[in-house]
């Protein structure tokens, strides 16, 4: 379990990586300066999608889960599914956190 926060950690750092490379060939390609509160501001911004991807997709999977449930009576193969689905919202949320926290520290400096 610790092992796949790591991996997803590292995945909210590589994302913020590639959102720095994307910045700077966009500042590259218009002249334009590269500012602390742009970046911050990019960065956030992608927190706010990131969240709302996992909002959805847990919402989504809990709203199939119930139609499901109406259909049929399959109450332990309906958990282990949901569970999993669970976690892959979850996870977005995991990788959403280290930008934020770069967004906010950004924003202080």
């Amino acid at each position: 379990m610790k092992q796949r926060v790591k991996k997803l950690l590292r995945t909210g750092f590589i994302f913020i990586v590639l959102t720095l490379i994307g910045l700077m060939f966009i500042s590259i390609i218009k002249n334009e300066t590269l500012t602390l509160q742009w970046i911050s501001d990019i960065l956030f911004s992608e927190f706010l999608v990131l969240l709302a991807l996992s909002s959805f997709l847990i919402i989504k999977e809990e709203f199939l889960s119930k139609i499901k449930e109406a259909n049929n009576d399959k109450g332990n193969d309906r958990n282990k599914d949901n569970i999993s689905k669970l976690n892959s919202g979850i996870e977005l949320l995991i990788i959403a956190l280290p930008i934020l926290l770069s967004s906010i520290i950004i924003a202080f400096l």
